[in-house]
């Protein structure tokens, strides 16, 4: 369990996913650039390529963390994490699926 003080260091905010590739020599990372209503878009990776095309992100909003420490993934930096869900359907396979804003909340609009 954590604190209410743990979850609220949790920075989220509405993105916009500019653009998204597949990561050579990866069946599950994709690149993402996001725009996080910053001066500067992000590049984060995420391993949804198996739920998700590349092109079908593109444009799409979604919930991302912010203030993670930057990691380097197969020799990429990543500067933040999409927020997804997943579930196990009643056949047994697994989903994944962005966590989306409701329409018309504003890129870089926090979570809270």
């Amino acid at each position: 369990m954590i604190g209410i003080e743990q979850f609220v260091a949790v920075r989220m905010v509405v993105g916009r996913i500019v653009s998204a590739e597949q990561m050579d020599g990866s069946d599950k990372m994709l690149k993402l650039l996001v725009d996080t209503g910053g001066p500067n878009n992000r590049t984060i990776l995420s391993g949804i390529a198996q739920h998700y095309t590349a092109t079908s992100l593109v444009g799409r909003k979604c919930v991302v963390v912010v203030n993670l420490q930057p990691k380097e993934i197969m020799g990429v930096g990543s500067n933040g994490m999409v927020v997804c869900a997943s579930y196990t359907d009643g056949l047994g396979a697994e989903s994944v699926r962005l966590v989306e804003p409701a329409l018309g909340i504003p890129v870089g609009s926090p979570l809270s």
